[in-house]
Parts: C-alpha cells; structure tokens; sequence
C-alpha cells in the first residue's frame, strides 16, 4: 500500500470515527434531556399512540419512541393496535419523553406493568414489546433518537421476529408502514392530477363542459388501473 493510499484510508478512519462519535453523543444529549412524566393510559388509537391522563390531570396524546406499526387500514393494523391495548389500557405509565412532533403529540418511550406479574413495576418497555411481538417495525429512520442500548435491542427483537415469522411478518411481503403512507399519498396526488384538482379543493362540475368531464372520467379510469386495488 503506498503513501497516498495510506492517507486516504486514515482520513476515512476518522471521518466514520467522528461520525460514530456525534451520533453516540446526540443520542445521550436525548436521554439526558429526556422529559420523566406518569400517568394512566385511557386509550389506543393504534399500534404505537395512546392517550395517557397525566397525573396533572391533562391529557396527552403519546406517539411510542422507536416504531411505527401497521395503519388501520394496513394487515394487521387492528390486531398491532389490540396488542398494545392489551398491554396498556387502564395501567398506569412512565414516559420518558424527549420531543414534540408536528402533531403536537409527545415523542416517548413507554413503561407500564407485565400482565400477569402483579409484583412487578413499570418494568415492561412497550414499544420493545410491540416489535417482538411482531405488530411493529423497529424506527430505524429515527434509530438515532435512541440509545446505542435501545437500538441493538430493537434491532436484535425485530430481526427475531422476521426470521420466526411474528406477527406481520407471516406476510410473505409485508410492507413497512412509511412505504405504505407514502403510496397512499402518490395515489392521491395522481389522482388530483388527473381531475385537474388541486389538493383539498372541490370540483365545480357547473364549469366543465361535458367533453371535458368525459376526458377527466377517463383519465381517472386509466390511473386506477395503474394504481390498482387498495390494501385491506
């Protein structure tokens, strides 16, 4: 290996060093900063929100740090969020929260008590739960907003779960939940672009002339074609 060569392979040592370094210090500069708040869970809208009545009295509506389970209106969709009820409602809470999403709902990592283990605390990290369990993907898009601890947990459940077919993973092609919203939301545009139609706006068919409401049928048989049934 010559000099040159040498050089360059260093400077790649350091660059991932440095790299590895910031990530490892962003995650603990979260946990440190990390919000502590309890309360009692009085709902599931999904396999990963809940409504949580804080002991202030106040409720918040909490999305689970770390994964991103099945829509309503994906497979398994229900049964992700009936798991999660079945470990949360009506228990009491801890919240580790470190952030406010663009909903205004709170970013945590949930505990609440084991079933069946009535001398056990708030020992049972829900979302951990949920990937192992098979009804939730492990975050990875927002892997370093966790712990190095927490990830190779994550990690390590959800891969357990794939190779023993849990859950959504008994679907031969499964597919992972941001994929999904974000062909519902191509579907729509290409829909809206085909009626002429901008976003959220309504239609005045008294300003189309029938050739044109023809053509536009049309065009939005032809899209449908393309984009094909919607999952169940």
């Amino acid at each position: 290996m010559d000099r040159k060569t040498q050089d360059r392979s260093v400077e790649v040592m350091r660059v991932g060093l440095a790299a590895s370094v910031a990530i490892a210090l962003l995650a603990a500069s979260l946990v440190a900063s990390a919000e502590t708040l309890s309360g009692r869970v009085v709902g599931v809208s999904d396999g990963d929100t809940i409504t949580v009545l804080l002991t202030d009295h106040q409720q918040a509506k909490v999305r689970i740090n770390g994964i991103d389970a099945p829509e309503h209106k994906q497979a398994f969709g229900e049964r992700s969020r009936q798991s999660l009820s079945g470990m949360v409602f009506e228990k009491d809470a801890r919240l580790e929260c470190h952030k406010t999403d663009r909903h205004g709902w709170k970013v945590c990592k949930v505990w609440v008590q084991p079933s069946g283990c009535a001398s056990c605390g708030l020992t049972l990290d829900v979302g951990l739960a949920q990937v192992t369990a098979g009804m939730a993907w492990w975050f990875r898009e927002y892997a370093k907003e966790q712990s190095a601890e927490d990830r190779g947990r994550y990690e390590s459940a959800e891969e357990e779960a794939r190779l023993r077919r849990w859950g959504l993973w008994s679907d031969p092609q499964p597919v992972a939940p941001w994929d999904w919203r974000r062909e519902k939301r191509d579907s729509r545009q290409i829909v809206s672009s085909a009626l002429e139609i901008p976003l959220g706006q309504h239609a005045e068919p008294a300003k189309k002339s029938p050739i044109a409401t023809e053509v536009a049928i049309s065009r939005v048989s032809l899209v449908s074609m393309r984009i094909g049934p919607e999952s169940q």
